[in-house]
């Protein structure tokens, strides 16, 4: 199973992809938790795209393996990347977040451009299990 969608290059697009999101897994009964957590992260990722690029982004939602599989892809200049942002700093961890609550994410650099930001969650994972993280 696989849905995806655009979204604008615009603030509100953030609520948007949550909504989105919320929807396609909830369709597929996805445990409450698991789309929470998902739903934060698609939120960081649309929210970069929209504050580091002047393009559209592409949303895709997959159940593959026994895992929700998310990209976001964009057409913005340059790769994202992890940083660690000091407490003082107003951003700077979005991908942190992903990291920290997905099982595994990456970035993938396309032709023509593409920047691609994936990130997948196990749906059996135990909530009060620690994270095993591939990158």
């Amino acid at each position: 199973m696989k849905s995806a969608t655009k979204f604008a290059n615009d603030p509100r697009s953030a609520r948007l992809a949550r909504s989105f999101v919320s929807e396609v897994l909830q369709r597929y009964q996805v445990d409450f938790l698991i789309v929470e957590s998902v739903t934060l992260m698609v939120s960081e990722l649309a929210s970069n795209c929209i504050r580091h690029t002047d393009s559209e982004f592409t949303l895709s939602v997959a159940i593959e393996n026994d895992a929700v599989v998310i990209e976001v892809s964009d057409l913005g200049k340059g790769l994202p990347s992890l940083r660690s942002p000091n407490l003082q700093d107003l951003s700077g961890r979005g991908l942190e977040i992903v990291s920290d609550l997905s099982d595994g994410w990456g970035v993938k650099s396309r032709p023509g451009g593409t920047t691609t930001v994936w990130f997948s969650v196990c749906l059996d994972r135990d909530p009060a299990s620690p994270i095993s993280r591939t990158i």
